[in-house]
């Protein structure tokens, strides 16, 4: 198994549940990002945080923020989130 493949795994899942971003986690920071690519936010917007749902939940607020809640995924996550 890859390292980090858990981590990469939930980026996947966060970036399907949430289309209008690109998702990753930084193996050498130990922190997801995301980057808005669909999303209308200013410039330069970028969101990273160690914990996936707390990253998730910034996520949502901006998507409400901007007027696109429907972008918002699903609630819930499986253990070990």
């Amino acid at each position: 198994m890859r390292y980090d493949e858990a981590k990469r795994r939930i980026a996947v899942q966060l970036e399907r549940d949430h289309p209008g971003w690109h998702v990753m986690w930084g193996c050498y920071s130990r922190v997801f990002w995301a980057y808005p690519v669909s999303v209308a936010l200013p410039p330069g917007t970028i969101l990273a945080d160690p914990d996936p749902v707390e990253l998730e939940g910034r996520i949502r607020g901006l998507e409400i923020t901007a007027g696109q809640p429907g972008h918002a995924g699903p609630v819930g996550r499986p253990a070990g989130w």
